[in-house]
């Protein structure tokens, strides 16, 4: 049991407390507000939030819409992708965002859907969803689904004993027919 009163805990709560607000002042005026994680600024010894500029709200509003929008199901979700889209496109045209560099804020906006990774990602759920459309992938289902009935370790390990045995039979075509490896 502590030994303290009240008012000696009070006393070292603020005693910590000014002596972290005495930190965060030293950190924040040599530059280092990184570790707040939120833009600041120093009057006379306090600490401002700094408000968000334009940009930051507009996007914050158009993010909120489309969520709304996404979750409400009033609309298709692919008409509200392409408006979002334009309404991306038109804000970035006409409230164009200042920079140093040698892109216009419509390349900056639309730089990263060319990226290979996200075609490929695009490219993978296109034709994840063909497999389901065209039933490709039923035979596979119902074998799968009865090795589970029958056995659940069975059901699980089945996809990996498939796949090591059509890799070990390719690598075996390979060496009897190095001519034909790219074929």
């Amino acid at each position: 049991m502590s030994t303290k009163s009240t008012a000696q805990h009070v006393s070292e709560f603020l005693d910590e407390w000014q002596a972290t607000t005495v930190m965060v002042q030293e950190r924040v005026g040599r530059g280092d507000s990184a570790f707040l994680q939120v833009p600041v600024d120093i009057q006379a010894g306090r600490v401002f939030l700094i408000a968000p500029s334009p940009h930051a709200i507009g996007a914050m509003l158009i993010a909120v819409t489309a969520f709304w929008f996404f979750a409400s199901g009033r609309v298709r979700i692919e008409i509200v992708s392409l408006v979002l889209i334009a309404v991306l496109a038109i804000s970035a045209y006409f409230f164009p965002i200042e920079h140093d560099g040698p892109y216009t804020g419509l390349e900056i906006a639309f730089g990263g859907f060319g990226h290979e990774a996200l075609i490929a990602i695009c490219a993978l759920m296109i034709l994840g969803r063909e497999l389901v459309v065209t039933g490709a992938l039923e035979p596979a289902g119902r074998l799968l689904t009865r090795l589970w009935k029958f056995s659940r370790l069975l059901g699980l390990e089945a996809p990996r004993v498939f796949r090591r045995l059509r890799f070990m039979r390719r690598s075996f075509r390979d060496e009897q027919n190095p001519e034909q490896v790219f074929t």
